[in-house]
C-alpha cells in the first residue's frame, strides 16, 4: 500500500546505497501493509465486537444491526487481497523513487530547506489528496460505476474496520494512486507525508469501523459521518473531513431521503416540508 511504500523509500534512501533490490521493496510493502491492516482494524474488532457485543447500543453506531458471517468473510478477504495488491504496486513505484527517477517529488533531506515550507507542503498535500479522494469517491457514485464497480463496497450496510478497503480492485487502485502520485512531482518532505498517510489510513478504519469514535482534531467528525455513507449511500463521501461535503453540498441534511435508488449525493425532500434543512451535525460527540 502507499503507505509502506513511502516507508520503504525514506528507509532505504537514508541508510542503503544503493537502495535495496526491488524483491526488498516489494516483501516490505507487503509485510508492513498487511500488518498495519490487521493490528489496526483486529484491535478495533476485538475491543468491541468481540468482547462487547452485549453493550452494543453503547458503542455501536447501529446497534440493530450486525453483518452476516460471511459478510465479515467477504470483507476480510478482500481488503487483504487490495492491500497485498496495492502493496506490490506502490512497492515498484518506492523503488524507481528511491533510485532518483523522480528528482522533483518527495524528499528525504531536509537539509538547506525551510522547515515551515516542509511543513506548510505537507498540509498543502494532506488537503489536495483529501480533496481528490472526495471527488473520486463521488464519481465513483454516478450511477453507472456504482452499479458496475463501486457496489462492491457498499455490499456491508454496517460496516466494520475490515470494511476499510473492501472494495472493487480497480477502485481500490484509483485511491491509491491519486494519493502517491501527487508525491512524484510535488517537493514534500518525506517525513511529513508518512505522517498524512499513516493518519489517512487510520482514519479509514475509523470511519469505517461501526463504533462511535470521535478524533479530538478540528474539522474531523465523527464515525457515524461515514457510517451513515454506508446506511444511506448517496451521502458524506469525505474520506478524513467532512469540508468538501460541506461545501459541495453533499452533507445529509434532517429531513431529506437517502437511499440506493437515490443518486446525486443531496436526497430528496422526505416530505412536503422545506426542499433544504440542517446539515446533520457530526462533531458532536454523540450525534
Amino acid at each position: 500500500m502507499i503507505i509502506t511504500s513511502v516507508v520503504s523509500t525514506l528507509t532505504d534512501v537514508s541508510i542503503a546505497t544503493p537502495p535495496l533490490p526491488l524483491l526488498g521493496f516489494l516483501l516490505g510493502s507487503i509485510g508492513v501493509g498487511v500488518g498495519l491492516y490487521l493490528i489496526m482494524g483486529g484491535a478495533l474488532y476485538l475491543r468491541y465486537y468481540l468482547l462487547r457485543p452485549k453493550e452494543a447500543t453503547r458503542w455501536k453506531c447501529q446497534a440493530e444491526r450486525w453483518p452476516s458471517s460471511a459478510m465479515r468473510r467477504y470483507d476480510l478477504k478482500l481488503g487483504l487481497f487490495n492491500i497485498t495488491l496495492g502493496s506490490l504496486v506502490s512497492g515498484l513505484l518506492a523503488h524507481a523513487v528511491a533510485a532518483g527517477r523522480f528528482p522533483h517529488g518527495a524528499y528525504v533531506q531536509l537539509s538547506g530547506r525551510n522547515p515551515l515550507l516542509a511543513l506548510g507542503s505537507g498540509v498543502a498535500y494532506f488537503f489536495l489528496i483529501d480533496l481528490l479522494l472526495y471527488w473520486a469517491h463521488r464519481i465513483y457514485h454516478r450511477p453507472a460505476l456504482f452499479r458496475s464497480i463501486h457496489r462492491f463496497h457498499h455490499r456491508n450496510t454496517t460496516p466494520t474496520p475490515f470494511t476499510a478497503f473492501a472494495m472493487h480492485p480497480i477502485e481500490f487502485l484509483t485511491y491509491e494512486s491519486l494519493s502517491v502520485l501527487p508525491l512524484l512531482v510535488l517537493p514534500v518532505y518525506a517525513p511529513v507525508a508518512i505522517a498524512v498517510l499513516l493518519y489517512s489510513h487510520f482514519m479509514a478504519l475509523v470511519q469505517h469501523s461501526g463504533i462511535h469514535i470521535r478524533m479530538p482534531l478540528p474539522g474531523v467528525p465523527v464515525s457515524l459521518f461515514h457510517d451513515d455513507h454506508h446506511r444511506h449511500f448517496h451521502v458524506n463521501y469525505g474520506q478524513n473531513l467532512a469540508l468538501w461535503d460541506r461545501i459541495f453540498g453533499s452533507l445529509r441534511r434532517h429531513g431529506r431521503r437517502y437511499g440506493v435508488e437515490v443518486f446525486g449525493g443531496q436526497g430528496t425532500p422526505a416530505s412536503d416540508a422545506a426542499e433544504f434543512h440542517d446539515f446533520v451535525d457530526y462533531f458532536s460527540p454523540r450525534t
